[in-house]
Formats: C-alpha cells, sequence, structure tokens
C-alpha cells in the first residue's frame, strides 16, 4: 500500500476518531487528532497528484495553523482566524489563477448578491456579541465568501468533479464556520462542535479532492 492510501486511510481514521472525541467532550484526544487532519491531508494530496498545486498546500497548511491556535479558544481566536483568512486566500489564487476573466460575462458576478445577503444578515445577528472583534469578522466574511464564489467561476473553465468537489467544499467551509460563529458568540447548539468539524473535515477534503481529480 503506497504513501497515497496510507495517508488517506489515517486521515479518514483520525477524522472519524476527532467526530467521536469531540462528541464525547474528551478535551486532549479531540486536539491531538484536530492537529493532525490538515498534516494527513496535505499528505495524501501531494502524494495523490504528479501536478501539485503548492496554492492549495499553503492553505492546508493555513488550516493546521487555524486548528491549533483555536484550540486555545478565545484567547488566540483572532490569530486562528487570521490564519484561515489567509488560508482563504491561497484557495481563491488557486481558483482564479488559471480562469481567463474576459470570457466569464458580466452578468455572472449577479451571483456575488446571495453571498452579500448572507454575510450580512450572519454579522447582523452577531453584531452585538462580536463587539471586540467586528473588523476581524466582516473582513473573513467577505475572504470567505470571495474564497467560494472564486470557486464558482471555474464552470467557464472546467467541467465534472473537478468544478462541484470544491465548490460544494466552499459551500461547506462557510457552514462550518457560521456555525462555529453562532456557537460561540450567539447560543450554545447541541452537539455544535460536532457539526462544526464535521462540515470542516469534509469541507477541506472536498476542496482537495477537487484539485486531484
Amino acid at each position: 500500500m503506497d504513501i497515497q492510501f496510507i495517508s488517506l486511510f489515517v486521515f479518514l481514521l483520525l477524522s472519524a476518531c476527532n467526530l467521536i472525541l469531540v462528541k464525547n467532550n474528551k478535551k486532549i484526544g479531540k486536539a491531538i487528532t484536530k492537529a493532525l487532519l490538515m498534516p494527513m491531508l496535505t499528505l495524501y494530496y501531494v502524494f495523490s497528484t504528479a501536478n501539485v498545486n503548492y496554492l492549495v498546500v499553503l492553505a492546508l497548511l493555513c488550516g493546521f495553523l487555524g486548528d491549533v491556535l483555536l484550540l486555545a479558544k478565545r484567547k488566540l481566536f483572532v490569530f486562528g482566524m487570521l490564519s484561515f483568512f489567509a488560508g482563504h486566500i491561497f484557495y481563491i489564487m488557486a481558483f482564479i489563477w488559471p480562469a481567463l476573466f474576459n470570457s466569464i460575462p458580466l452578468w455572472f458576478y449577479l451571483l456575488i448578491l446571495p453571498y452579500v445577503i448572507c454575510g450580512i444578515m450572519g454579522l447582523r445577528l452577531l453584531w452585538n456579541h462580536i463587539t471586540p472583534i467586528r473588523i476581524y469578522a466582516a473582513a473573513y466574511m467577505l475572504v470567505i465568501s470571495a474564497m467560494s464564489f472564486s470557486a464558482l467561476t471555474r464552470v467557464w473553465y472546467l467541467m465534472g468533479s473537478a468544478l462541484w468537489l470544491p465548490y460544494l467544499g466552499s459551500i461547506l467551509f462557510i457552514i462550518s464556520d457560521s456555525i462555529l460563529a453562532y456557537n460561540r458568540f450567539y447560543k450554545s447548539i447541541a452537539y455544535g462542535d460536532v457539526y462544526v468539524m464535521s462540515t470542516y473535515i469534509a469541507a477541506q477534503f472536498l476542496i482537495v479532492q477537487g484539485f486531484i481529480i
């Protein structure tokens, strides 16, 4: 069995273990498994394609750093957010690098509107609860929406799973971060952390898998 399949197996095993440990609130176990997820996914990606996109690798490494920083809860929350912010920038670059923007019709940019509406609604809900980090939260909402939209712009030069897996992953990323923000700053949700991690793991995996296909 080669490194590609070993790393995928270990990633899936770590993912399952993490969700179980999160559900049962085993702090040390869930911290260790969470910290190992992105390095293992990076290893899987690097050994699964002959054309490694190092922007994707950088995005995953930012995810790893963000995961570790967010283990400190509120104390390093902003730094964790900034790490993921950088990761989304790298994903945006990976998505739009091959794109020929001249071939994208102007009407297509109207699809930004649902992101704007959802972002405004989310910020409005949390605004009075995130006073110290309002600027960071607004900037993060902007960049993650841009990341998802940039994944969709590839519809003009890609088809099939290579297009839709990363786009679905980007939507799951938004869902994961939305649940995280709601659960942490507005109202606690039963098994909220399980929903956050399950959607986050699926998001990163689908984005990576789209670059492998």
